[in-house]
């Protein structure tokens, strides 16, 4: 039986995407999805074919999410916290205040009880997030199986 969970984040304003990716990587979250960068590229109209590149072309990715954030297109990102390859996929949608993380790598589990351990990605994810500036009105995690 296989398991979904996520976090959503819902801003009252509109937050750059690079901006925020950025804060989060600042924070201790990596760009490191196995020895290579996982993102969604430039024009995928939302196909979600994700792409892959080598970990030291990380500029390369970053101008092309900051491409997709000027031209309003759902922005993703694979994100892992240090060196744990624990994280997921992040998309920051389109209109720029909705986020949601996909915890699908190494998802933290409470007690090995297969219960995602959602207090272990808040604080991972909101402290980086209220310390820069970006208050989520809403926040919904989500486990389903």
């Amino acid at each position: 039986m296989s398991i979904s969970a996520s976090i959503d984040l819902v801003f009252d304003r509109e937050v750059s995407p690079v901006t925020l990716i950025e804060t989060l990587i600042n924070f201790g979250w990596s760009v490191n999805d196995n020895g290579h960068i996982s993102y969604l590229p430039l024009s995928d109209d939302d196909q979600f074919d994700w792409e892959w590149c080598d970990i030291n072309r990380w500029s390369s990715v970053l101008s092309i999410l900051t491409s997709k954030a000027a031209l309003k297109e759902t922005v993703g990102l694979a994100l892992t916290w240090e060196d744990s390859n624990i994280g997921g996929e992040i998309l920051i949608l389109s209109d720029g205040r909705n986020i949601c993380f996909s915890l699908t790598s190494n998802r933290k589990e409470i007690n090995n009880n297969s219960y995602t351990d959602f207090s272990w990605y808040l604080g991972k994810i909101i402290e980086p997030l209220c310390r820069s500036g970006f208050y989520p009105v809403k926040i919904e995690c989500e486990h389903l199986r």
